[in-house]
């Protein structure tokens, strides 16, 4: 059904982004779409994005005990404590803030280019206007306050900001109403 439509996609350079907490959602994400999609995917890929689609929430919990096992690493302890952390802080926020069915844009994850707009924007497009067509609004977060803009061109507004205890990162969650694109 997704074969040719950039809804899931692998991100094919996990190693090489930039922010650390993108390491483990695309890896999780690489390794559970490429086992569902093995052969389908181009040869090169130049970025990814997991929406969860409306009714299909999961947690962080959930996708760990899930998907670690089939991992090509095991992560730390330590690690695994300070996502868990950051995991039902963004878990708490997002209960909060997204009432009803929503369409949520758990990862997006580009190569870095010239193109990287260009690539965002062919990432989510296809799910916001189906978004816009069902009349759902959509969420997400992000630790980038750089892509704040980038969102806000795309009809979503600010809805939330705070930071990850513990001396965590900060993080700012945007929500998009149907048909504001």
């Amino acid at each position: 059904a997704f074969v040719g439509q950039p809804i899931a996609v692998v991100v094919d350079a996990v190693a090489r982004l930039q922010h650390a907490w993108v390491h483990v959602v695309v890896g999780v994400v690489a390794v559970a779409v490429a086992r569902r999609v093995a052969g389908l995917l181009p040869a090169q890929v130049d970025g990814g994005a997991l929406w969860i689609c409306p009714g299909r929430f999961f947690t962080f919990a959930q996708i760990v005990r899930a998907e670690t096992r089939d991992m090509p690493f095991k992560p730390a302890p330590a690690s695994v404590r300070r996502w868990t952390t950051l995991r039902a802080c963004l878990e708490r926020v997002h209960q909060r803030l997204a009432k009803g069915p929503h369409w949520y844009l758990m990862a997006l994850a580009v190569e870095p280019s010239n193109t990287r707009q260009d690539v965002s924007t062919a990432l989510i497009e296809p799910v916001l206007s189906r978004a816009d067509r069902d009349q759902l609004p959509c969420y997400v977060e992000t630790f980038n306050e750089a892509l704040l803009p980038f969102f806000k061109e795309r009809g979503f507004r600010l809805a939330g900001a705070g930071q990850i205890p513990t001396s965590g990162p900060d993080f700012w969650v945007l929500l998009r109403a149907p048909g504001v694109g």
